[in-house]
């Protein structure tokens, strides 16, 4: 899950830049999970676009693959997030 550093580096960024734009590139999902728009990229190319729970309900698509390979605790935990913004 996430560690110690990534959830403190996840508060500051969300307290003190709530009027800017944030642009994050992530390998953990769980980083971007409360995001207000995800984009997902492959080959060079933007595969699909969408909130979190928008990507979440669309079993067919490429972010449900990478979170489906996370396992049913995680998925919970990420649909979750989504949910609670």
């Amino acid at each position: 899950m996430y560690t110690l550093t990534d959830s403190k580096i996840q508060r500051a960024v969300k307290k003190e830049f709530v009027a800017n734009t944030v642009l994050t590139i992530a390998h953990r999902l769980e980083t971007i999970a409360d995001s207000d728009l995800i984009v997902v990229l492959g080959d060079g190319r933007v595969l699909e676009q969408g909130s979190t729970l928008e990507l979440l309900n669309d079993v067919d698509g490429e972010f449900w693959s990478l979170v489906d390979q996370l396992g049913p605790e995680r998925r919970e935990a990420l649909m979750s997030a989504a949910k609670g913004k």
